[in-house]
């Protein structure tokens, strides 16, 4: 049986290496798990506390579909809601900071206006801030940022900075990871694949 607790073993570290790739937690709002085509508004989201409101798959002619997974995040119009979470960087470097905006889209071509403010801050102050509009005519949009992020803890922010009965800035896909996350997690699947040779190899070489 030592063969198989060494394979488990080593299965169970590749497993949480990938899960660890990005360092923010439920980026794409999947939890917690709503009914199927509806919207909750002041929802306490795992990773992110309570936030203004939440969208599962499609809800009436103006309210797009996720991105990423089955739900999004509605982090609201008027300033005052922060939709925020915390998060360690163990070893310093570059990363990337990706995520998608949008907001509802009445079908006729009339420019919207959904202002809304990025941050991320750390002990030292301010690593990233910028206020950007996310109206675009109904599309997703994906955005990423380049981070230099040394050892320790930061906080990465969205903020509405429109006006109440304005046009709702909505957020999903949201990650934080290395830039060569992608190529690592191509060398952990190969090594997967070479679990699966090693696994033959141990049935044959050590008893049972």
């Amino acid at each position: 049986m030592r063969h198989k607790a060494l394979i488990a073993t080593l299965g169970t570290t590749l497993i949480s290496t990938l899960a660890q790739a990005s360092l923010i937690q439920n980026g794409g709002f999947e939890s917690p798990t709503l009914n199927m085509n509806t919207f909750s508004a002041n929802l306490n989201v795992p990773g992110w506390g309570t936030i203004p409101g939440a969208f599962n798959g499609s809800v009436g002619s103006i309210w797009p579909s996720a991105i990423e997974g089955s739900q999004f995040a509605d982090i609201g119009n008027a300033i005052g809601p922060i939709v925020s979470q915390t998060f360690s960087v163990a070893s310093g470097g570059m990363y990337s900071l990706k995520w998608s905006e949008n907001t509802g889209y009445y079908g006729n071509n009339t420019a919207g206006n959904s202002p809304y403010l990025v941050t991320v801050t750390g002990s030292s102050g301010t690593v990233f801030s910028q206020t950007l509009d996310a109206y675009n005519y109904g599309v997703w949009e994906n955005l990423t940022q380049s981070l230099s992020l040394a050892t320790g803890a930061y906080t990465l922010s969205f903020a509405p900075q429109g006006v109440y009965g304005g046009y709702d800035s909505l957020i999903d896909a949201v990650s934080i990871s290395a830039p060569d996350h992608t190529s690592t997690a191509g060398a952990l699947g190969c090594s997967v694949v070479a679990l699966g040779f090693a696994s033959r190899r141990l049935r044959r070489s050590l008893p049972a």
